[in-house]
């Protein structure tokens, strides 16, 4: 194999390997934007300190379960036991 054709194949391969991270980027990037923008996220990593403040907290799919179930924990333990909530 010259020197030549083998440069090629170098430079095929590392065309087809960038285009694969540009397709795997775009695929995935609207997940991955809402788990860098997710206080929580940051809060479970322990790195809330560098969050942005300019950011708006959009909260994840799976943060937002985490609330849905807690709210409906809350609301089922004041359903049976409406004495025990305070106002």
């Amino acid at each position: 194999m010259t020197p030549l054709l083998s440069l090629l194949w170098v430079i095929l391969f590392l065309l087809v390997l960038v285009g694969h991270c540009i397709l795997l980027i775009w695929y995935f990037w609207p997940e991955w934007s809402r788990v860098f923008y997710c206080p929580w996220c940051w809060q479970a990593c322990h790195v809330m300190r560098y969050y942005p403040a300019r950011w708006s907290s959009t909260i994840c799919a799976h943060h937002e379960q985490c609330m849905r179930q807690q709210s409906a924990a809350r609301r089922a333990q004041h359903c049976a036991h409406p004495q025990l909530v305070e106002n």
